[in-house]
């Protein structure tokens, strides 16, 4: 059986690396992108910027008017740190209202 063997030096070394490079860098940029729901999330009249995971919204479960003028679905939890139940799901651009302590934005 015979053994290929593939040897990268010079300029050739550079371009692949510069590839690699670029690729990185393009799926961090992907990835921190789709961290945050762009848009504002409104929960009884405060306002949360471009929210990205759980937000606590109050100290303890109340009802809550939630305006989603973000692009993904939020989740509404009874406790804080978005444990216990989904209380309700608001849609992008829209408003509902439910009973909870935290809020989930993807």
């Amino acid at each position: 059986m015979k053994r290929f063997e593939v040897v990268v030096t010079g300029l050739s070394a550079v371009i692949v690396i510069v590839a690699v490079a670029v690729a990185v860098a393009v799926a961090v940029a992907v990835a921190a992108s789709a961290a945050a729901a762009p848009g504002t999330l409104t929960v009884n009249g405060t306002d949360w910027i471009d929210p990205s995971g759980c937000v606590n919204v109050a100290p303890e479960a109340m009802d809550l008017e939630v305006h989603n003028d973000t692009s993904g679905l939020v989740t509404v939890y009874s406790g804080s740190d978005c444990l216990g139940e989904p209380t309700g799901s608001i849609n992008p651009g829209s408003m509902n209202t439910a009973y909870g302590a935290s809020v989930f934005a993807p």
